[in-house]
């Protein structure tokens, strides 16, 4: 039940998101989806009964992280194979990272405090909030001549 809710509030962000990306940008969206997970990480680092538990998935409507990526590429990549590319690379990534991610967690997990371990993810998380704000605020034309320019 609990990856069912996790699931369910995800697809049911996944309708927002999109919308919230078109209106407001990427680097807002990702903003918004590092500050959900850290959410998630919180409260699951304080669950101390089922229903906490359970409240640790709400902020999982805002987690569309690939979704913000997708779009940056689709922003900053001319049209053509060098984006089909580079959504590749992004899809990629994020399969590893499921994939790397879990196993890590559990194998961290089972040698110690799961308690801990969610405090360190949410950490994590709000410093990737920072990091968000390194990109351009709007990503466009500007941000493929910014992109280009960069070493």
């Amino acid at each position: 039940r609990l990856a069912s809710l996790f699931e369910l509030t995800q697809a049911i962000g996944a309708f927002v998101f999109g919308s919230l990306l078109d209106k407001y940008g990427v680097r807002a969206c990702l903003v918004l989806n590092f500050i959900a997970c850290a959410m998630s990480y919180g409260l699951l680092s304080q669950a101390t009964s089922l229903w906490i538990l359970y409240l640790s998935k709400v902020p999982g409507f805002a987690l569309a992280g690939i979704m913000c990526a997708q779009t940056a590429v689709s922003h900053i990549t001319p049209e053509g194979e060098e984006r089909v590319a580079a959504f590749g690379r992004v899809r990629t990534s994020y399969m590893i990272g499921g994939l790397l991610g879990p196993a890590a967690g559990g194998r961290l997990g089972a040698a110690g405090d799961y308690y801990t371990i969610a405090r360190l993810a949410s950490l994590l998380s709000l410093l990737a909030v920072g990091l968000c704000f390194l990109l351009p605020a709007r990503l466009g034309t500007d941000a493929r001549t910014l992109i280009a320019a960069t070493p």
